[in-house]
């Protein structure tokens, strides 16, 4: 199998966090504790993330 073919088969993980966060109304906090403006901090942090190179491993980080 070439490795092209390989990548689109392998789900990458960074994408699905990144879906199931998105999947998160901005203001409506998961955590009772959160208040919806902290969580709509969180969630744009863990957005960002998701896209960044801690995410994906680079290792000139």
């Amino acid at each position: 199998m070439s490795s092209g073919l390989a990548s689109t088969l392998i789900p990458n993980p960074a994408a699905m966090w990144h879906g199931a966060i998105e999947n998160i109304f901005e203001r409506a906090s998961p955590c009772r504790r959160r208040t919806s403006a902290r969580w709509a901090t969180v969630r744009e942090s863990a957005l960002d993330f998701c896209f960044g190179a801690d995410a994906h491993g680079d290792p000139s980080r």
